[in-house]
């Protein structure tokens, strides 16, 4: 929906969202540190194509930008979606992300 991007939460409703219970019940979520850095705000998931492998550009405002191959613009650091009942934060690179604990659970 954000693209080929990481996808995060704050909150663990949504991201137990996104899991699907092993044979015996247990599901499983990865709570991680997440650097967004400089990030824009999306409020439509149609801002962030589903095929952007970048975040959008800080001129164009676009995933897709005009600038010229030798002189190309910034672009923001991440993309924080708030469109939804919870927020979610993308990041397009592995190394913002560093994940600190694995939690096994199951729904009851």
């Amino acid at each position: 929906m954000l693209g080929k991007a990481i996808c995060f939460t704050d909150s663990f409703v949504k991201a137990d969202q996104y899991t699907k219970p092993d044979d015996s019940g247990m599901c499983c979520v990865i709570m991680a540190r997440v650097l967004l850095g400089d990030f824009v705000v999306a409020t439509n998931h149609s801002d962030i194509p589903s095929t952007s492998i970048q975040p959008p550009c800080k001129e164009c405002m676009t995933t897709l930008c005009k600038s010229k191959p030798d002189n190309p613009h910034p672009r923001f650091d991440s993309v924080v979606y708030t469109g939804g009942l919870h927020k979610e934060f993308v990041v397009y690179d592995n190394w913002q992300a560093y994940p600190e604990f694995i939690i096994f659970y199951k729904r009851l």
